[in-house]
């Protein structure tokens, strides 16, 4: 693959080649020739889709008053990433929460930056106009359903939540869902797999939560290795 100073250089020489034979053609050519030309200068211009760079991060569809949109009312919202080097043009892209109807709502012209995050009201309102504040023409249910951003054909899946292998839960009031996302974390284990550990299964209340305090004394209790945790289903089997 050519670098790209050097491929944007080719793509420059082919254009001057073109528009060279086009200009040695005689004037009664029909001009639709001429639209040619002037659709490839276009089509040099165009910012790419990159499908691997678009994300539907996160979405918040129980919206208790946390965000409000630009009317003061509390809708739903869906945010999208950009997670590639370039910026993408939205234009035609789509938003739907129906597996049937997957170009249920189209995006205007938007320039979503490399690392760029993108809020969009799940309002209903169905706005969609490029500089203002962007609303689809549908909400998003609380009891889970599905969410996907849509290629330009209208078929294409970019990213989805609650696809039939793996259906999305009951949402709760402004508690956003998605994917998790690193940025600049470190991860760190508190307490390894295996560790040595104590536990107790209490016969009533009495204990409180004094076992919770520094200088507890737990020598009584049992010594297991982690994970340790409680099941409350009639079907446990110690």
């Amino acid at each position: 693959m050519l670098p790209r100073s050097t491929e944007t250089m080719r793509l420059a020489n082919q254009f001057l080649l073109i528009s060279g034979f086009f200009s040695s053609l005689p004037v009664a050519w029909p001009s639709r020739i001429a639209r040619v030309g002037v659709m490839l200068a276009l089509g040099l211009c165009v910012v790419p889709l990159t499908h691997g760079s678009l994300h539907i991060t996160e979405f918040l569809a129980v919206n208790g008053g946390s965000r409000l949109d630009g009317d003061g009312d509390a809708s739903d919202w869906i945010e999208i990433f950009n997670s590639g080097p370039d910026t993408v043009d939205l234009d035609g892209c789509h938003l739907t929460d129906e597996r049937e109807t997957l170009a249920k709502w189209q995006f205007p012209a938007v320039q979503l930056p490399a690392g760029g995050f993108l809020i969009v009201y799940a309002s209903g309102k169905n706005r969609s106009v490029a500089v203002a504040e962007l609303h689809t023409n549908f909400n998003l249910a609380k009891e889970g359903e599905y969410l996907a951003l849509v290629a330009r054909d209208g078929i294409t899946v970019i990213a989805e939540f609650g696809s039939a292998q793996k259906p999305l839960p009951a949402q709760f009031e402004d508690v956003s869902y998605g994917l998790m996302q690193t940025g600049n974390t470190k991860p760190v284990t508190l307490i390894p797999s295996g560790a040595a550990a104590k536990a107790l299964v209490p016969k009533d209340g009495s204990l409180g939560t004094n076992w919770t305090g520094i200088g507890f004394d737990d020598s009584g209790w049992k010594k297991v290795a982690t994970g340790v945790g409680y099941d409350e289903s009639s079907t446990y089997v110690p």
